[in-house]
């Protein structure tokens, strides 16, 4: 049974929430599953941060400390025995101005919170409560109304995840599902593909799935808002004699389902869950989760249309591949995988439909500031009908076969106009204009106006003045954000854990000079939490080669997603006990924190700097092996013209 109490009546929830697995099982009218195992959860409510912050202000760290060991003032610290392991020398200290203890000894450390919680045992709420007495703060946590939307969304996550698992186990055993395995199998979908993405089958019947969760105890209320039944009858299931293809997030929890129907009565061949606490069609998109490794080793994911484009991508090796879902490629979705990738290939079917969405995908990547190539297909067909058609050795090939998103706009142009004729090189102009507009970078936007030029024969300060004369970017703030924008840096192998693991006071500082480029503007950042949003949009997470500074990219990135602030939070999204150490040591050191700005300009450069240098040293050798095994010209004149841009770039970036 499942009993969520504290989402039928206006009462408190109770401590513990019992929920039972939906297992596959067959009952009375042959469908879906249930129970086995049963999981409890807590529901203590989260402590608002604005609190947390209240009350370590309020507190004075070394003399809550001061309670269990006897401290010392030296060089700016007070040191004392640590109470967490045997020593003789002292090796803990505490920094009174940023509110934090570090055990050079034992490595533990942290905040006052922290402290607590390690040397009384406590959990971190009682830690909260105590320290809240002492500081006066009184704990407000979360409203009755924010506890039971929180628990609505945990029971949404667990109902989605086990209808999931009976909507595969329905498709994979059950006679029922036979029509929608022989079209599979039409499809050339493999068993492997299915399991992988947990594809599964809804089932003709218009009342099971509404019956069998209200005999689990799930409220009317909840299942009016699951997404998983009709708006205008609730109790109808929205998915029936469809193959169901599971909806997950990048951390593998599914949060909505997308149908095709094999009725071909049904309307709408395509259907997806609508919005619900736990999913925006706007934020996701379908076959992150299982090819997230892939991008983020290529630095690069190829967007398709569909559920079954990804998975004969997927099929085919190509593991990078998602899709939109059923919308527009939006920028929200540019956004998550400007996270992981850097480059992201447009393979859309290039009928008409298809082609436009190309063209807006291809600007929506621009204003993300992701690298836009676009596959050029010889069939007009989807990856999937490809695949249906062809091999699997044949759709990578045609993966492989590419232009940038420029290059392709101007020959998606030239393809429709007659640049003969003034019209038609007005209209090629037109076509391209809202791409070159919203470019940040000066250089490579003077760089495409003047390939454009040539393109259709017309001047380049004629096509200049067109432009500005519609344009409204001033040449002041495109200049502005074009300096925020390069992403690079010259690289220093980081040799971070070596250089203050050492225990005892001569440890207490971390040497900046040993640090990498990378690793030293991520602890000024931690130091400078306000820089980070701008830094972020100049130096993505890509550009940073040292790991252990990467980490910490991560969770100033999370925590500013999040909009928290707290010291406490973003030392609970670093994982590696070792990093967390340092960032803690890191804090009061004047190295982090006189004159920020100036030392987060110069990292920022140099990791610029090292990015250039690479790409440089990269296309030189393509120059030089296409000399010796030979190249056509246009390809020949791309590489040169890409030398010279990068070359135009490094020289602009010393010069700032």
């Amino acid at each position: 049974m499942i009993e969520i109490s504290g989402l039928k009546k206006a009462k408190a929830v109770p401590a513990l929430v019992r929920v039972n697995y939906i297992l596959p099982m067959k009952l009375s009218n042959g469908y879906i599953c249930a129970g086995g195992r049963t999981r409890y959860s807590s529901d203590m409510a989260k402590i608002p941060e604005y609190i947390i912050e209240e009350i370590r202000s309020k507190i004075s760290i070394s003399d809550v400390i001061s309670q269990y060991v006897t401290l010392v003032p030296k060089g700016g610290r007070l040191w004392g025995i640590c109470p967490f392991h045997n020593e003789k020398t002292p090796s803990f200290t505490v920094n009174e101005e940023k509110g934090f203890f570090h055990c050079f000894g034992c490595g533990k450390g942290g905040s006052v919170f922290n402290f607590l919680m390690e040397i009384d045992n406590l959990s971190f709420v009682e830690a909260a409560q105590v320290l809240s007495e002492k500081s006066g703060v009184h704990i407000k946590q979360e409203s009755q109304e924010d506890i039971i939307k929180r628990d609505e969304r945990d029971v949404l996550y667990e109902l989605y995840s086990k209808l999931s698992e009976s909507f595969h186990y329905i498709l994979t055993n059950k006679d029922e599902a036979k029509e929608a395995r022989e079209y599979l199998k039409n499809r050339r979908i493999s068993d492997e593909m299915i399991d992988t993405f947990k594809i599964g089958y809804a089932p003709a019947s218009p009342d099971w799935l509404y019956l069998f969760l209200r005999s689990k105890n799930y409220s009317e209320k909840l299942l009016s808002k699951s997404g998983i039944f009709s708006r205008n009858n609730p109790t109808y299931p929205l998915f029936m004699q469809r193959i169901i293809f599971p909806i997950m997030n990048n951390k593998g929890m599914v949060v909505a389902f997308g149908g095709r129907t094999l009725d071909k009565n049904q309307k709408a061949k395509y259907l997806n869950t609508p919005e619900t606490p736990i999913f925006r069609k706007r934020e996701q998109l379908f076959g992150l989760f299982q090819g997230l490794s892939h991008i983020k080793t290529l630095h690069e994911t190829i967007i398709c249309e569909g559920y079954f484009d990804v998975v004969a991508l997927f099929q085919s090796g190509v593991r990078n591949a998602t899709a939109p879902l059923g919308t527009a490629f939006t920028d929200e979705q540019a956004n998550i995988i400007r996270r992981y990738a850097d480059t992201c290939v447009l393979f859309f079917d290039q009928d008409s439909a298809g082609r436009e969405a190309t063209r807006k995908s291809i600007l929506v990547l621009e204003r993300a500031g992701i690298t836009s190539q676009v596959v050029e297909a010889e069939e007009k067909s989807d990856p999937a009908d490809l695949l249906q058609k062809n091999s699997e050795t044949h759709l990578n090939d045609i993966c492989k076969n590419r232009i940038n998103g420029f290059d392709y706009l101007v020959k998606s142009a030239l393809n429709k106009y007659d640049i003969t004729l003034p019209e038609g090189k007005l209209s090629v102009f037109k076509e391209v204009k809202p791409y070159i507009e919203i470019i940040e970078s000066e250089i490579k936007k003077h760089s495409y106006l003047k390939l454009l030029a040539d393109v259709i024969d017309i001047d380049e300060m004629v096509i200049q003045r067109e432009l500005q004369g519609s344009s409204r970017l001033s040449s002041e703030s495109i200049k502005r954000d074009h300096q925020g924008r390069f992403h690079a840096s010259e690289a220093r192998t980081s040799h971070t854990r070596g250089n203050y693991q050492n225990q005892g006071e001569n440890s207490a500082l971390i040497h900046a000079a040993t640090l990498s480029a990378d690793m030293f503007l991520m602890l000024t950042l931690v130091n400078n939490r306000q820089y980070f949003q701008r830094v972020r949009k100049s130096v993505s997470i890509q550009k940073i080669i040292d790991p252990e500074a990467a980490e910490i990219y991560t969770a100033l990135e999370e925590s500013l997603r999040e909009g928290e602030t707290s010291f406490e939070y973003l030392l609970e999204r670093i994982e590696d006990n070792t990093i967390r150490q340092m960032v803690i040591m890191s804090f009061g050191q004047n190295e982090f924190i006189e004159e920020a700005e100036n030392i987060i300009n110069e990292a920022v450069k140099k990791i610029k700097l090292r990015s250039l240098f690479s790409k440089q040293k990269k296309i030189v050798q393509q120059i030089k092996a296409a000399s010796v095994q030979g190249i056509n010209e246009i390809d020949l004149s791309k590489l040169l013209f890409e030398k010279k841009f990068i070359d135009e770039e490094i020289k602009n970036l010393r010069k700032s």
